[in-house]
């Protein structure tokens, strides 16, 4: 006796349970199918400090926004050009993803944009941006603003404070944006400050001959223009090593949760330019409570709450079959924005998303200086 044969001659009953049996197990597998997505992120080296947080409010948005729908394949980027295009080859021959979220550094986005963009993986940015650099591709969206925005907060500061300062630059191109946007600034200066610029290995280890040559030059300032968190931590305890007395000047790196912990005192007085506090929508401020609760409070929400909106974007994405320009256009969308409200140029760059100049007071609590700082431009 064949199987349809056996079915047939069951009765009624029976049969109703075997197809329920059957309907709920196809479910069940449909269930469990995942949605693959790249995260190329630095899991390596100083600039781990970077990837390792974006990861983990990946996998809490991924949880709580997008009932675990998405299977994130980690790759290793190590905030460098070629690793991050080995890594984007890998993801899109190897595991054929469609989509990526992630990225920490702009030289990885630079590097790899092209390889996405020609393979046609929709790319969700948490913190690379390209800077004053177009990408011509159409589906890699930054969910970060670019990052030279923050010289037009902080130079007008340093020309009213000072008029002799140091930048200190390590190779890398997020460092070498925002010294390009000062070098900017102070030609189209009417009253240019006397600036000494110098170039540090990427992950330098040693500053103290830079420094060393800075304060042979009696800086009032120095702009310690880093790459990642570890490598800022190392020039302000050499500085102190050397006892340079010069203002400390930086931007992101002074307010993360490594500069904080380790640093401590030394950071009272630091001047630099941070995004505005971007948890304050209530999911967002849920996601950050739950990211404290597994992987530690984070001292600054950055770049965590990007991370969150590019997981919300994509899963409404997929779930909406709506182009991400088109969400993003949508009012009701950008109302529950985790960021605050935001658009997309043509070339998909966030816009609307200011800075802020930020330091830390004697109790070594963050605070944000007067908006009226940021006038005092010539």
């Amino acid at each position: 006796m064949d199987l349809l044969t056996a079915i047939y001659q069951m009765n009624f009953l029976t049969k109703i349970l075997i197809f329920t049996v059957i309907l709920l197990l196809a479910l069940n597998l449909v269930a469990e199918e995942k949605i693959k997505v790249g995260f190329p992120a630095p899991l390596s080296g100083d600039a781990e400090t970077l990837g390792i947080p974006i990861i983990n409010a990946a996998i809490i948005a991924n949880e709580l926004i997008a009932n675990n729908k998405f299977e994130f394949i980690f790759e290793d980027s190590k905030c460098q050009g070629a690793p991050a295009v080995s890594a984007a080859n890998k993801l899109i021959n190897v595991d054929r993803v469609k989509y990526a979220i992630g990225m920490a550094c702009n030289s990885e986005l630079l590097a790899s944009a092209e390889v996405y963009g020609k393979a046609g993986v929709t790319v969700l940015t948490t913190s690379a941006n390209s800077g004053d650099q177009t990408i011509t591709s159409k589906n890699i969206f930054r969910i970060f603003p670019a990052d030279q925005i923050a010289i037009d907060i902080l130079f007008p500061y340093i020309q009213s404070n000072f008029q002799k300062i140091g930048v200190i630059t390590e190779e890398d191109a997020y460092s070498e944006l925002l010294t390009r946007a000062v070098n900017y600034q102070n030609k189209e200066s009417k009253n240019p400050l006397q600036i000494n610029f110098q170039t540090a290995k990427f992950q330098e280890e040693d500053f103290r001959p830079i420094l060393l040559r800075l304060k042979q030059q009696n800086v009032e300032a120095v702009f310690i223009n880093t790459a990642t968190e570890p490598s800022f931590i190392r020039a302000v305890q050499q500085t102190k090593q050397i006892r340079l007395e010069a203002k400390i000047l930086g931007v992101y790196m002074p307010f993360g949760e490594s500069a904080q912990q380790i640093l401590g005192k030394d950071l009272i007085g630091v001047v630099g330019a941070d995004l505005p506090d971007l948890d304050a929508n209530p999911v967002a401020s849920k996601l950050m409570k739950r990211f404290a609760e597994r992987f530690g409070k984070s001292v600054s929400a950055l770049p965590l709450t990007p991370t969150f909106e590019a997981v919300r974007i994509l899963n409404q994405h997929i779930l909406t079959d709506r182009t991400i320009p088109e969400l993003v256009k949508d009012p009701e969308f950008i109302k529950n924005s985790l960021i605050g409200p935001y658009k997309l140029d043509d070339n998909g760059a966030i816009q609307g998303i200011h800075f802020v100049l930020k330091t830390y007071d004697q109790k070594l609590m963050e605070q944000q200086l007067p908006d009226a700082i940021k006038a005092n431009r010539n």
